[in-house]
């Protein structure tokens, strides 16, 4: 059973997106995980420039 990732690292992802991350044969289990990486990084930075959230160091 694998461990659900932490909510705080969540990734802003059209419907299409998700679904061929989460269910598609396109990426190769390497490459879905950079791609969700990346996407929750992005996440994350437009959600400070937004003001939604604060990123401490």
């Amino acid at each position: 059973m694998s461990q659900k990732t932490d909510d705080c690292l969540c990734a802003a992802l059209c419907q299409k997106c998700h679904h061929e991350l989460d269910n598609g044969n396109t990426y190769t289990r390497d490459e879905r995980r950079e791609i969700l990486r990346k996407a929750a990084l992005d996440t994350i930075a437009q959600l400070a420039r937004m003001g939604l959230i604060e990123v401490t160091a």
